[in-house]
């Protein structure tokens, strides 16, 4: 049957007397069908969050430089790790501290411990010491890194040039690497393409599970108005009409979700009550339009 497939089939299917035509088709051809349409909502979705992330990392990277900024670069010292062997020209013990969470530089070994610290960062001579705190305050895991057994021979850390956007400039062996907003963001953007394909393959897969389950489900409904008008139609054409049925709530969520996003509270339980009547509608109207003898068949575009 022509125009049951494609975009030809999504704009067919927003028309009741289209019913009429795929009622009696092979359920294959419809599930065929619900696999493009569910491909072209994935693709819009997909697109839409990957620019929310986008836009995530891009915030989270100006609150990041602005905090760091304010509080461990300022007046951070130039930090020189050779051979396991750390080394700083500014004065010892050096503590930043911002909230529960410290900093501290110390070569000296009068700091070989963060006990005063919930949360908190030592460099001493030879060893990197890392502590956190679990929600509570009730545990604290401790982990210490032997510098020595670094396979570098020379990391050096240092404020970056401001002048140049740089928050911290790091050096291993002979290259030198600069932190900046802009090199930030590109590696968010990177991700962000990367997990573009993991991405659209998790959409598809919820949706196309959600899709078919709700298919299913509301053929209950397909059932009662089946025999409410009396038409007489089989299971397998009542599949079929809430396959194609299922398109119209899904583009009306979609649009939704594409031009408002999700962020606000409750936004999609209170999308599911309008997707429901739209569903249970629609599946009243195209049963009613697919019994036989419901009238003239309406022109179908050719495939």
């Amino acid at each position: 049957m022509a125009g049951e497939g494609g975009f030809k089939g999504i704009v067919n299917s927003f028309n009741p007397r289209f019913y009429k035509h795929i009622a009696p088709q092979s359920f294959g051809k419809s599930f065929t069908y619900l696999l493009f349409m569910v491909l072209v909502v994935s693709l819009l979705l997909s697109a839409k969050y990957l620019l929310e992330l986008r836009k995530g990392i891009a915030d989270f990277t100006d609150l990041a430089f602005r905090n760091l900024e304010e509080t461990l670069v300022s007046g951070f010292p130039e930090i020189k790790i050779e051979k396991g062997q750390v080394s700083s020209t500014v004065k010892q013990p050096f503590l930043v501290k911002k909230g529960d969470f410290a900093f501290v530089l110390d070569t000296t070994g009068q700091v070989t411990s963060l006990n005063e610290y919930k949360n908190g960062i030592l460099v001493t001579a030879n060893k990197l010491i890392t502590k956190t705190t679990k929600s509570g305050g009730a545990s604290a895991e401790v982990n210490e890194v032997d510098l020595a057994k670094m396979r570098v021979d020379l990391l050096m850390l240092k404020p970056g040039d401001k002048q140049k956007g740089e928050l911290v400039s790091l050096t291993i062996n002979n290259k030198v690497f600069s932190v900046t907003k802009d090199n930030v963001n590109a590696l968010g953007k990177k991700i962000a393409f990367i997990l573009s394909p993991f991405l659209l393959i998790l959409i598809f897969v919820s949706l196309l599970l959600g899709k078919l389950i709700h298919i299913v489900f509301f053929s209950l409904i397909s059932l009662l108005a089946n025999a409410i008008a009396k038409a007489g139609l089989g299971y397998r054409s009542l599949l079929n009409i809430g396959t194609y049925a299922i398109t119209l709530p899904t583009a009306v969520s979609t649009v939704m979700i594409v031009l408002f996003g999700t962020a606000k509270n409750g936004f999609l339980p209170a999308l599911f009550l309008p997707y429901v009547v739209i569903y249970v509608a629609f599946l009243f109207l195209a049963v009613n339009h697919a019994k036989p003898g419901s009238g003239a068949q309406a022109p179908v575009n050719p495939s």
